[in-house]
């Protein structure tokens, strides 16, 4: 989480503080799913209220980017599907959320060029050699 009362976060761009924040609701959610499997693959009946209300708030956090990178019609069934209480509901909507974020570039991991690594020249070429 921020530290609103830490010097350094006053000399962060306000930009990297929300990065940050994005970061943090799209890991409570995460955390939320994973507890909500946990339980009923466990055999217990647990309602789907966190995870709906942590996807619901990542959602909010991130609505504009999210209209601005998706079409109307499955911004639409987003909107249906964040404000559900069925698990599978949720779900999509949690993957929606998580591949404009991805497309952002806030949880894309694989950002390396893909190149043929048994190709010793390709490999060379990539490596800037």
């Amino acid at each position: 989480m921020v530290d609103f009362n830490n010097e350094a976060t006053i000399s962060t761009p306000a930009v990297d503080i929300v990065r940050v924040l994005i970061l943090q609701r799209h890991s409570d959610a995460l955390d939320a799913i994973e507890f909500y499997k946990k339980k009923t693959l466990g055999g217990v009946a647990y309602p789907t209220d966190v995870m709906a209300s942590r996807i619901y708030s990542l959602y909010l956090q991130n609505i504009k980017p999210i209209q601005r990178n998706i079409s109307k019609e499955d911004f639409k069934q987003l909107e249906k599907d964040v404000n559900s209480i069925e698990e599978a509901d949720l779900i999509k909507a949690f993957l929606i959320i998580n591949g404009v974020l991805d497309e952002l570039r806030l949880t894309k991991i694989d950002t390396g060029k893909k190149h043929d690594t048994t190709n010793v020249e390709e490999e060379n070429h990539v490596k800037g050699l």
